[in-house]
């Protein structure tokens, strides 16, 4: 039989510079607000690339992104304004530090399935909280004020310039983890995604190949945090909260857990409802602003499930037939499902 295996395609070097140079032409036609409202969803993008892998392709669930983002923003806050060292520094030890906390994490709770390791994310993210809220280095509840912008050998980088490196790093981000899930690693994933019982029977540890995807989603995460940090010059523990991790979730579901593409319609989808919402209660009671926000939130996700459940991109695509069904029709070969030979396994060739 012929089975597919990976639903995502080769992201070209074009496609890959594409997604750096539309964002930047754009930005320079606007004004200041967009130009940070299209750097906003370029870091967004990034940590819903990560989470993508983690959640589409090696059908895990993680609920502590935001404690992931909060590691990145605040290594790269705290040895700015305690030690006066450059952000880029700080980019790299925030997303050494998330290794190292994510692989430890995982150590501890991969071996978990399915809601029991949605609640380990979960905890993960509220004592990240809890920590950024408490520790001295981080300022507490006041957070952290004057955080140094990245530079080049010419001078800080502009709004363009951070523009420009945020949507680089997206661009970099999705050539990287498209060609991983094409690679062997990547059949690793499905096959754990699959049946992790069946994987172990073959010899591979799942808890080992959960770890190196939940590991390589959190360093993305902080990344995109480091850049957070720098960019707005000020951080607190409010932005950092279990509903930033939930919008990340919605983000991927919206978009498609298993696209490049979805990545960034999902970041830009959540980000406009986000600022509609702000817009619209900016008359209304908190209270009533903030049910106002999750109601629109539930709906948008069940509409979602509903029409799209493969995410905007993906069901878009397939409402155009530009996209191969999901499941191939079965291939007879030779010693198919005859007990002469193992199944055949393709690789799928959908574009991300």
């Amino acid at each position: 039989m012929t089975r597919k295996l990976l639903t995502a395609g080769r992201l070209t070097g074009v496609q890959a510079l594409l997604l750096l140079l539309v964002p930047v032409v754009a930005g320079m036609f606007v004004g200041p607000y967009w130009v940070s409202e299209l750097t906003l969803v370029g870091m967004y993008s990034l940590v819903i690339i990560g989470l993508n892998l983690f959640m589409g392709y090696a059908g895990q669930v993680s609920l502590g992104q935001a404690g992931f983002f909060g590691i990145g923003a605040y290594t790269v806050g705290i040895l700015s304004t305690h030690f006066s060292l450059s952000p880029w520094l700080g980019l790299l030890a925030g997303a050494v530090l998330a290794a190292a906390v994510a692989w430890l994490l995982g150590a501890m709770t991969l071996h978990l399935m399915e809601h029991y390791l949605a609640l380990a994310t979960l905890a993960f993210g509220i004592i990240a909280d809890v920590a950024f809220q408490q520790l001295p280095l981080t300022g507490g509840n006041s957070g952290l004020y004057g955080i140094g912008s990245f530079a080049l050998p010419s001078g800080p980088l502009s709004a363009i310039g951070f523009l420009a490196l945020a949507w680089a790093l997206v661009a970099l981000g999705s050539w990287f983890v498209t060609r991983l899930v094409r690679s062997g690693a990547g059949t690793l994933l499905e096959a754990v995604r699959s049946s992790e019982t069946a994987t172990a029977l073959m010899g591979v540890d799942p808890a080992v190949v959960k770890r190196q995807a939940f590991v390589l989603s959190g360093v993305l995460a902080a990344v995109a945090g480091g850049l957070y940090a720098s960019f707005e010059g000020y951080i607190d523990p409010t932005v950092f909260t279990f509903a930033l991790s939930i919008n990340f979730v919605l983000m991927a579901v919206i978009g498609g857990l298993r696209s490049v593409y979805g990545a960034v319609l999902g970041a830009a989808a959540v980000e406009a409802i986000n600022q509609i919402l702000s817009f619209a209660g900016t008359n209304l009671d908190p209270a009533v602003s903030g049910a106002l926000q999750l109601t629109i939130y539930g709906l948008a996700l069940v509409v979602i499930m509903i029409f799209w459940p493969e995410g905007l991109v993906t069901g878009l695509r397939r409402r155009r037939g530009s996209a191969p069904r999901a499941v191939s029709a079965p291939a007879q070969t030779e010693g198919a499902n005859t007990g002469e030979g193992p199944p055949q396994l393709t690789r799928g060739a959908e574009q991300p």
